[in-house]
């Protein structure tokens, strides 16, 4: 079945400079004049206008589907840091190499990205294979195509809030944590996931995809991934400018989780209203 959502949309090269002008700063004119940067209200309140009338409203199909398995669970989150990555190569052929004030090397600065919303260290945000560029929807990937077959492994925990580091034995930085359970009686490999985040309203609404590169689920076996960008094995990069981590609103993350060969499993996390929380 497929339904239709209404969110906003926005070109990247229409919004880009007009958002770059307004995070400039101080700047001085042909007569040598300086003239003043806003104040932060008065930038914010300048630049949602910006926004506001460079993003028109879009219509998109989104398709669901019946073969998944689904859970629930409930969370909240709070901010990481995020690491500088080498020359990258997109699906659309483009290599970016990352430069000072702008991490991904795509052309559109890092403070441009947080007001945009997208991933200041990849130039294919939302993993779609289009680069955010030239990307109409840089923050929302359709939902791609979900594995099929026997049932070989199921979802046993998803959270957003409270991580705990068994490692280090302490609190974690709170992100999306997932933890699967080997039930087929062999390793599987060829694993995907598809997500997305929806706040109250429509307009709030962002999809995501990611090849799990290098994640062997053994026979047997229960394992734990995590997406929050530190560079661990089984940790996975996410975007930091998303709307898990700018708003205060109440979200729901709907997670499918594919591995060829195997039906694919799906699980939904809530998101209580409130602020971003660090760890103790």
């Amino acid at each position: 079945m497929k339904t239709k959502n209404n969110r906003r949309g926005f070109g990247v090269l229409a919004a880009l400079l007009t958002v770059t002008a307004l995070l400039a700063g101080c700047t001085s004119d042909k007569t040598g004049q300086q003239t003043t940067q806003p104040t932060q209200n008065e930038e914010s309140t300048t630049t949602q206008a910006v926004l506001d009338t460079t993003i028109p409203s879009t219509t998109r199909e989104t398709s669901t589907s019946e073969d998944t398995t689904t859970t629930v669970a409930t969370g909240e989150k709070t901010t990481t840091s995020v690491p500088s990555i080498q020359t990258t190569t997109t699906t659309q052929g483009n290599q970016y190499t990352p430069t000072p004030g702008d991490g991904d090397g795509d052309g559109i600065p890092d403070k441009a990205e947080k007001v945009l919303g997208t991933d200041p260290f990849n130039p294919d945000t939302d993993g779609d294979g289009i680069d955010d560029k030239t990307d109409k929807d840089p923050v929302y990937a359709e939902k791609p195509s979900i594995s099929t077959g026997s049932s070989g492994y199921k979802i046993t925990q998803a959270i957003v809030e409270n991580n705990y580091d068994t490692e280090a034995k302490k609190d974690a930085a709170d992100h999306l944590e997932i933890t699967l359970q080997n039930i087929a009686g062999k390793d599987i490999t060829g694993f995907s996931i598809y997500y997305t985040i929806t706040g109250p309203v429509k307009s709030q609404e962002e999809g995501y995809i990611k090849d799990l590169t290098g994640l062997v689920l053994k026979a047997g076996e229960t394992r734990t991934i995590h997406f929050d960008n530190v560079k661990k094995k089984d940790h996975y990069g996410e975007n930091p400018n998303s709307i898990y981590y700018r708003t205060q609103d109440a979200l729901l993350f709907d997670v499918t989780l594919s591995a060829e060969g195997y039906q694919a499993q799906n699980v939904q996390i809530h998101k209580d209203a409130g602020g971003a929380e660090q760890p103790d």
